[in-house]
């Protein structure tokens, strides 16, 4: 944040000063430029910030999830076993375990790629682009959101990654609202 503090105050000073040069041969009137730029470069700093804070929770997500995955497995099995009486479990060797979770985390990547890139190019429409493309990108981080956190349940089922997306869809609203919380939850480093 503070490298890119002072990259803004510099671009800041640099417009401010070309903007200054600019004024001095044209009326008066177009002194408030100097303001817009004065604006420009909070508002800079103040996306700087959110970009931050979200990128901040994104990874502690996922270093979360990394560290707690030995017990997110062993909890929804006890919720589980005293929900429905009995736990399933499928059991496959250690290496494949591993190589299911690459491949997840894979599929994940892929999914937030194409969608993104769909949304992308949907957002240079103008007025109904860019509801579609936030309306769109906040389902793809709901839901990628939603398979990170149900991912210990349904992996133990052995389910296919398009098995977990039915899943995740399958029980709307409950999991929409699940996910969502959960994404305004790590947008706020606590």
């Amino acid at each position: 944040v503070t490298w890119g503090w002072s990259s803004i105050e510099t671009l800041t000073a640099t417009l401010s000063e070309n903007i200054n040069q600019i004024i001095a041969d044209l009326p008066d009137w177009l002194s408030v430029l100097e303001y817009f730029v004065l604006l420009v470069g909070w508002l800079l700093r103040v996306l700087l910030v959110i970009t931050f804070l979200v990128l901040f929770g994104f990874i502690l997500l996922q270093f979360g999830s990394i560290i707690g995955s030995p017990w997110y497995g062993k909890l929804s099995e006890e919720v589980e076993k005293l929900r429905l009486g009995k736990a399933e479990m499928i059991e496959v060797g250690f290496l494949k375990d591993i190589a299911r979770a690459l491949l997840f985390e894979l599929k994940k990547i892929i999914l937030a790629l194409s969608v993104g890139a769909l949304l992308f190019i949907i957002g240079f429409f103008p007025g109904v682009g860019t509801i579609i493309t936030t309306i769109g990108s906040i389902t793809l981080t709901a839901t990628l959101v939603c398979l990170d956190f149900f991912d210990s349940p349904l992996e133990r089922r052995r389910f296919s990654f398009r098995d977990k997306l039915k899943t995740v869809y399958g029980n709307l609203p409950a999991s929409g609202s699940f996910s969502l919380l959960c994404v305004f939850l790590i947008s706020v480093p606590l």
